[in-house]
């Protein structure tokens, strides 16, 4: 009777080893992908590539000055004569104010970025307005300050003028100078706010979803 019973708990005992032995390989194929489909649902499959994408534009604007930079001395920039030196080299300081800003609004919205709570939902969402928001943020900034100072120059320098030209095409006017002075502030600023105004739209619905879902 004990042999029996010996005999019943190894077959018992080697069939729940063959069963658990089972279970290992079929969760290990059903589920070896499952830190990806965590990584999507906690958000870090999100949150991290896009810091990576901020913090790659961050020192793209860093690195754009340099690049002016080194352009201009190729091309004998410094031959030409000295009043196109000095407006030159102020606008290219201009320039690297500007992408000194934009680096910055990317590099800080990329560190709130990394600090969003996936737990409460619409992650996605949530980083996506953020991108459309700091892009508004960092083309505004660009457009309203070189608008502002390129129509500012274009005033004394008439070879210049062509960089309120450039400008210009984005609006339903002709060349524009002393004009210039107030309307790229003016449009800079519409562009960062358009921008906001579209990612608070997206997030203002993605918090009336979260609403109806509780």
């Amino acid at each position: 009777m004990e042999e029996q019973d010996t005999s019943n708990n190894s077959k018992q005992s080697a069939s729940e080893i063959l069963s658990d032995s089972v279970k290992e390989k079929n969760n290990f194929f059903l589920h070896f992908s499952k830190p990806y489909t965590d990584a999507i649902d906690n958000g870090t499959f999100f949150q991290k590539p896009v810091s990576w994408i901020y913090a790659l534009f961050g020192g793209l604007c860093l690195l754009a000055p340099l690049v002016i930079a080194a352009e201009a001395i190729d091309n004998n920039f410094f031959d030409t004569p000295g009043k196109y030196i000095f407006v030159g080299m102020l606008f290219w300081a201009i320039i690297s104010l500007v992408c000194v800003i934009n680096f910055q609004i990317w590099i800080n919205r990329k560190n709130k970025l990394l600090k969003l709570d996936g737990s409460r939902g619409f992650l996605a969402t949530t980083i996506m307005a953020n991108v459309i928001s700091t892009t508004g943020e960092c083309y505004g900034v660009t457009v309203g300050i070189l608008g502002f100072f390129a129509s500012f120059l274009s005033l004394f320098v008439n070879d210049l003028r062509y960089l309120t030209r450039e400008f210009s095409n984005f609006l339903p006017f002709g060349e524009i100078g002393l004009v210039g002075l107030i309307l790229f502030p003016i449009l800079g600023y519409i562009i960062v706010i358009s921008f906001r105004f579209f990612s608070e739209l997206i997030m203002g619905i993605a918090q009336i979803a979260r609403n109806t879902a509780k």
